[in-house]
């Protein structure tokens, strides 16, 4: 249980820097060849990972239960998850499209019990509620006048998928099936339907100017991916999804910290909702941590 923490918390480092480094890179590059970038590097990680450390023939003997729950995993996180991030901030905008996909441990810890039977500590509990009312705090705009409005759903469908994508994670590793070939399963279906998507629409998409900055740096963002998605497989092995997934809240101050010096711009302002939603979640995760 312990170490499956401490892999829960590099996670949420690790979503940390891919999230800066792919706002960066998608301002420049756009949506669908973005996301193409991102998938194709973290496949390809994972791909020469399962070469070096010899498991290619896990890959084989995989069960094809186990192929069903990780392949259904990278499409509810990758493709559903994400696509409905992008429809929810068209409607509702960036903000609450946050506020509502923080929702996502809320959802995990009742599927986790519902479908996984998993049943977490009082202490546990508490901190997961703590932690998301903190991503709401963050996520609240100052001036409530700039509220957009709209329908909420497609956030919480997000939240929803990601829930979802955790479960079938937590029984594709029920089935045997490794942490990284699990992982390399989901971005490789993943991957097949992005590369699909802008192999299409590529003739329909104008060239970036001066991009191959911005190609670098998405090149990395797929590595921090990659390894953040790792940690996370490895920490549901032995922590129920709802914690997992609300240690993973962790990394929006890290981000709010960071991200003056990377983009050279403040994601938020430095007001006393950003300092108290930092604040609930950092003491949200130390319940989980230490009690």
């Amino acid at each position: 249980m312990t170490s499956g923490i401490v892999y829960a918390l590099l996670s949420a480092v690790a979503f940390g820097a891919y999230q800066l480094l792919n706002r960066k890179a998608v301002v420049v590059l756009g949506v669908t060849r973005g996301m193409t970038v991102l998938l194709a590097t973290s496949l390809a990680l994972t791909s020469v990972l399962v070469l070096l450390l010899g498991i290619e023939p896990e890959v084989r003997s995989a069960s094809a239960r186990g192929w069903m729950f990780f392949a259904s995993a990278g499409l509810f996180h990758f493709v559903a998850g994400f696509s409905f991030i992008a429809l929810s901030q068209r409607s509702v905008g960036a903000g609450r499209t946050s506020s509502l996909v923080g929702t996502t441990p809320l959802f995990a810890t009742l599927m986790g019990f519902l479908v996984l039977g998993e049943v977490v500590s009082w202490a546990a509990l508490v901190g997961i509620g703590v932690i998301v009312v903190g991503v709401q705090h963050l996520s609240r705009p100052s001036d409530k006048k700039l509220i957009p409005r709209g329908n909420p759903m497609f956030g919480l469908a997000a939240a929803g998928s990601f829930s979802v994508s955790a479960v079938l994670i937590r029984s594709g590793l029920a089935t045997g099936t490794g942490s990284l070939v699990g992982l390399w399963i989901g971005f490789m279906v993943a991957f097949a339907i992005y590369g699909t998507a802008f192999s299409v629409t590529r003739t329909h998409l104008a060239q970036p100017a001066n991009a191959m900055q911005a190609y670098v740096i998405q090149v990395l963002a797929g590595l921090a991916m990659a390894f953040g998605m790792w940690f996370r497989y490895i920490a549901m092995n032995t922590v129920p999804v709802g914690v997992v997934t609300a240690l993973g809240r962790v990394n929006i101050p890290l981000i709010l910290i960071v991200s003056p010096w990377l983009l050279k711009t403040r994601l938020d302002a430095p007001n006393l909702a950003v300092w108290s939603g930092s604040l609930l979640i950092i003491g949200g995760a130390t319940m989980i941590v230490f009690l």
